[in-house]
């Protein structure tokens, strides 16, 4: 999917600060941003694919290949790697990421108080968990425990803090997609 994106625009930048590296015959974006994170990140966040991210921000939109689906298809999380390190899951392939996004400027763009006051809108991903789990497969595979692994990590890697935020996510998003 993302080798058809960058066939078709070679890069992107989103209202709202969302980017998606440029790739083209003269820059390979996203070797670049793979090549400035990986080294920092600890497994299994190195296995990663960054491809995008939050302007002036440190979180970084990524695949899971380790999770791709029988035909190829792999999951999209966000990756803040503040503090503790940790993958959010936000979409069960690239094309749905840009989906759920497309419509969150569709909410932002056709609600009064969300388009004329940039601190009432919700931010993207975490506050809309009911755009993202419109994404019926990524609920199933967040039900399934598919993204246990990447997650809740051992090893003291992150707080308890964290995982309890990450699972109050996955019941956000199981509860949305009721």
């Amino acid at each position: 999917m993302l080798a058809a994106f960058y066939s078709r625009l070679g890069g992107l930048r989103l209202h709202l600060d969302l980017y998606i590296n440029a790739c083209d015959a003269q820059l390979n974006g996203i070797l670049k941003a793979n090549e400035e994170v990986q080294p920092y990140w600890p497994e299994p966040f190195r296995s990663f694919l960054v491809f995008g991210g939050q302007e002036a921000l440190a979180y970084r939109y990524a695949t899971v290949p380790g999770l791709a689906d029988a035909r190829g298809f792999q999951p999209v999380v966000e990756v803040d790697p503040y503090e503790d390190i940790y993958a959010l899951p936000i979409a069960s392939n690239v094309d749905r990421f840009l989906d759920a996004y497309a419509r969150y400027l569709t909410l932002i763009h056709e609600t009064p108080g969300f388009r004329d006051d940039p601190d009432a809108r919700p931010s993207f991903p975490r506050g809309v968990p009911e755009l993202i789990a419109e994404d019926r497969k990524l609920v199933g595979m967040l039900v399934d425990g598919r993204f246990d692994s990447i997650m809740f990590l051992p090893g003291g890697i992150q707080t308890q803090e964290t995982r309890e935020y990450l699972r109050e996510w996955v019941a956000k998003l199981r509860a949305a997609s009721r």
